[in-house]
């Protein structure tokens, strides 16, 4: 049943019942219609409902009465903790507007647009996504105040859903909720079966309601046609009208049949009762032997019938309940079971499989009997077969506990002791255990854990004996990972380097900085590592991040920096862009700013200027471009002297290309500047920089060829040197050595760049500009930095967080930027050698992995993370105390989970590699060896 009323602050008309609107497909027309009809079981609840209640009334004016928004939004919070009532009406709104508006925070119109799908098979409709989750997608408000929340902010759409009574399995009482989305069925004639109707109906709605509204809407005398259960094609019962949806176990987007009588007033050829009509049915062919019988998959239930076959094979349960000894032991009375429900539906299912006709069952009634006591697997989504079992077994467990009343149990603590001590606690836990559940499933499903769990500080010894019906053992897997890392250096003019580290599965991002810092001499605090997607920085990752949030297929990039304590420093996310355009309808063509090339990191003084943040810039891009175009271009020279097709050509010369000479301006070569290169804050010489002019005198040292950061005065890179040899020499240093020279370095302040040229600097302007972006490359709408160039002199002040775009125009980039020199990156030995180790392993087949193997990871001693410690009762604190699991006592029937996944950040992962393993199958009582291999 669909609800069309209006819910908004200007309700201008209210039909005075619910509309139910079905859409229709014919060959011949696409027409849509509808037929108003009211539900009378729901008539009675909004007749037996007593009124919400109404917000309270509003405090007195006052110093401090509240303002009108504040007294608004209380009277929101007020009607949303009001109880479901049948008849009521509640509204969506989105989750994350929700919580900002119930904070007080600022916020715009409602936007309800990701809780809202589109079907074609109803247009115009307001219908909710599936799988969205109240708290998480969105909030419920009452009617009354969503009209309150859109008469001040506006937006939606509005999303109003009636709350109904439905059956409680736990209490004799029905209990109220709010129904999201309606059944979805298609229905078809019996004289037009390719003429699908689709209609949606709550499902509190009766069949017979259901019925009369089709007829009408088909021009169909009621009198003369029966509603069936359609499903899969399949007329599998007929549809008693007093019974609702719900009742009559139909399902969301399944099919329903309207058959119509004969002429001579008879159904088509069968008798008045027949369950099977002779059109769209088939008979499946019996099973070759008992319990070889398939289950329907009724979309993606998979899980579901891979672990009833499973539990079906188990010939100790199956013949428990083909014996029909269950019912002796059935328990309706459990307040925490379903009421022998399910264990009479399981009872049922096995029967069919067993002693039934048809070589295929599908699983229907069992599905929506578990729908109705655990609403997570209802729909048709993908679930954890694992998790359906556990839920099943533990579902039995109680329908058939023999114990009617469970008394209150406290277990004694146990501090361990010799073996017989051990032994008494493991009884005396077991016996304490069976006084509230003793069960079939328990005497041959369930066994004993020993936990032992030892304080590192006082030695206090805590042995707990649990009971256990699964054994989740993990994959045995390696204690390392191996995680590559490209690592750019401050010297623009070195090539990066690959790393391969290797830390602990249990490592943090800083232990990758410290292997990192062994590698390069470079400290780990000068380092900042970076999740970079394309262009883009996908995400920082700071020190106390885990290995395990790092997927293999990451790239991560290292920047050096320089350390904060030096001064006042702002580490700054470069990110290149260049402007492309597309196509519009119209033949016009939209312009649109995409990043490109290899993001950067620079530090800069938090007071640099634009003029000073360019030279920045370029400085850290002159690795990356033609040296020679790019003096010709700062020179004046802005002819075009070189197409893009000829860029990719010129670029392995470029290789070899001596380091940028920019001979033209004499008086340009400090461009190196206090805000972008860092010897200058390791300088003690703060108050002879500050006096310095914009611009240096003849005898400084440095151009835009040299690198003022590079730690290596001793041998600086004349004009003759190349990269590639200056490279060569860094290289040749050990990292002793390395970190010996970086000590030993001059403090030199280097000069300040010839702001006040405005050729050259005009010359870089028009290269490129400056803007404020966020870490994706989309520009800001109220920058916290104002990046102008005509303004290139005034001091900013520059946030922590910031990230800016380089906005390339078209005929520099063209001119002087080389994309091929991106994919220059040297590999270290260690990346080298893990690379040979890999194929290695990819090359062993031979590898197994065996049962005992996961047995012994299971039963390893442990010690606990940060994140999860154990408490100690004699030092009154939290400890990382070890852990040590023990199989003290094994079922009759044992259950294995092999762990291969584990689940972080909403990702999985595999916790090894699964390539040739032998394990034993245990389910079924019987150990049988198995081999498989990987697919």
């Amino acid at each position: 049943m669909h609800h069309r009323r209006n819910h908004t602050a200007d309700m201008e008309q209210q039909p005075p019942s619910e509309t139910l609107v079905l859409a229709t497909e014919f060959d011949d027309a696409d027409d849509t219609s509808s037929y108003s009809a009211t539900s009378d079981a729901e008539v009675a609840d909004e007749q037996q409902a007593p009124p919400p209640v109404p917000p309270g009334p509003e405090p007195a004016p006052g110093p401090d009465a509240p303002t009108a928004e504040e007294a608004e939004r209380a009277a929101v919070r007020r009607w949303k903790d009001e109880p479901l009532h049948a008849g009521d009406t509640w509204c969506l709104v989105q989750a994350a507007w929700y919580r900002r508006y119930a904070e007080g925070r600022e916020v715009g119109a409602v936007d309800n647009a990701a809780l809202v799908a589109a079907d074609p098979r109803f247009p115009g409709e307001v219908l909710t996504r599936k799988g969205i989750l109240e708290g998480a997608d969105y909030e419920l408000v009452h009617e009354n105040g969503w009209n309150l929340i859109i008469s001040r902010y506006g937006g939606g759409p509005a999303i109003p859903r009636k709350a109904v009574k439905v059956p409680s399995f736990y209490s004799s009482a029905n209990s109220c909720q709010v129904e999201l989305r309606e059944i979805t069925v298609s229905v078809v004639k019996s004289s037009a079966m390719t003429q699908p109707v689709y209609a949606h109906f709550s499902k509190i709605e009766t069949a017979g309601n259901v019925k009369k509204a089709l007829c009408k809407l088909l021009n169909t005398d009621e009198q003369k046609v029966r509603l069936w259960d359609y499903f899969h094609k399949n007329c599998l019962k007929l549809l008693i009208d007093s019974s609702t949806l719900e009742s009559l176990q139909i399902l969301d987007d399944q099919d329903l049949l309207l058959e119509e009588k004969k002429d001579d007033g008879t159904w088509p050829g069968h008798s008045s009762t027949s369950p099977m009509p002779s059109w769209g049915s088939y008979s499946n062919p019996p099973p070759e032997a008992p319990g070889l019988v398939g289950l329907q998959n009724l979309g993606n239930t998979c899980f579901m019938n891979s672990a009833l076959q499973c539990l079906s094979n188990t010939a100790v349960l199956t013949n428990y309940f083909l014996s029909n000894k269950w019912r002796e032991e059935l328990n309706r009375d459990n307040p925490i079971g379903a009421k022998g429900e399910l264990a009479e539906e399981y009872a049922a299912l096995i029967e069919k499989l067993w002693h039934g006709d048809n070589n295929v069952v599908a699983p229907r009634e069992f599905k929506w009997k578990i729908e109705r006591f655990a609403t997570q697997f209802s729909g048709y989504q993908q679930h954890d077969s694992q998790e359906l079992m556990a839920f099943l077994l533990d579902g039995l467990h109680e329908d058939l506990n023999r114990v009617k009343k469970k008394p209150y149990v406290i277990v004694p603590d146990f501090a361990g002791g010799d073996d017989a001590a051990t032994a008494a606690a493991a009884a005396e836990a077991w016996r304490c255990h069976l006084l509230r559940d003793s069960s079939f499933i328990v005497d041959n499903f369930y066994g004993q854990l020993k936990s032992t769990v030892v304080c590192p500080t006082c030695n206090k010894v805590s042995v707990t004996f649990d009971p256990y019906v699964f054994l989740s053992v993990p994959l045995p897997q390696s204690t390392t990972r191996t995680i590559y890392v490209i690592f750019h250096f401050r010297e623009p003019m070195r090539t990066p380097m690959r790393y391969a580290v290797r830390v602990g599965i249990d490592s943090t991002v800083h232990d990758i900085k410290r292997t990192l810092s062994t590698f390069t001499a470079i400290p780990a605090e000068n380092v900042l590592l970076f999740d970079v997607f394309g262009s883009r920085m996908f995400r920082h990752l700071a020190n106390v991040d885990g290995v395990d949030t790092i997927l293999d297929t990451d790239v991560l990039r290292a920047y050096e920096i320089i350390p904060e304590d030096r001064g006042d420093m702002v580490h700054m996310i470069v990110l290149q862009l260049k402007e492309e355009r597309y196509s519009g309808w119209s033949g016009s063509y939209a312009p649109q700013w995409s990043p490109f090339g290899i993001p950067h990191v620079i530090s800069v003084s938090r007071n640099a200027t634009y003029n000073e943040l360019c030279w920045a810039v370029l400085r850290q891009l002159k690795y990356y471009v033609d040296a020679e175009e790019l003096h010709r271009w700062l020179t004046g020279d802005h002819s075009v002297t070189r197409s893009a097709g000829e860029q990719s050509d010129d670029s392995e010369s470029d290789e070899s290309t001596q380091d940028m000479q920019c001979e033209g301006y004499a008086r340009d070569e400090a461009v190196t500047t206090t805000t972008t290169v860092t010897d200058a804050q390791e300088a003690p010489q703060e108050q002879e920089m500050e006096s310095r002019t914009s611009s240096p005198t003849a005898g400084e040292e440095g151009s835009l060829d040299s690198d003022d950061t590079s730690d290596d005065q001793t041998q600086p890179m004349t004009p003759m040197t190349s990269p590639r040899d200056a490279e060569a020499a860094a290289e040749a240093t050990s990292p002793d050595q390395e970190a010996e020279r970086r000590a030993l370095r001059p403090q030199r302040p280097p000069p300040m760049p010839p702001t006040e040229d405005t050729q050259l600097l005009a010359a870089i302007h028009s290269m490129f500009r400056l803007a404020q972006v966020d870490a994706q490359g989309h520009p800001l709408r109220m920058p916290v930095a104002r990046l102008n160039p005509e303004d290139g002199d005034t001091r900013l002040m520059l946030p922590d967080d910031l990230a800016v775009g380089v906005f390339w125009h078209e005929l520099p980039l063209t001119r002087i930027y080389v994309p091929i020199k991106e994919k220059a990156v040297e590999t270290h030995e260690s990346a080298m050698t893990a690379q040979r180790e890999a194929e290695a392993s990819r090359r062993d087949t031979h590898e197994s992995v065996t049962l005992q193997s996961c047995i012994e990871s299971f039963t390893a001693t442990e010690r606990l993370t940060a994140n999860n410690p154990w408490y100690c009762s004699v030092c009154k604190t939290h400890q990382q105390a070890t852990k040590k699991f023990d199989l003290w006592s094994i079922p009759p029937i044992l259950i294995f989970h092999l762990k291969r996944f584990n689940y972080k950040n909403k990702c999985a992962f595999t916790t090894s590699h699964l390539g040739h393993y032998t394990c034993y199958y245990m389910l079924l009582g019987v150990c049988s060896c198995y081999t498989a291999t990987e697919c």
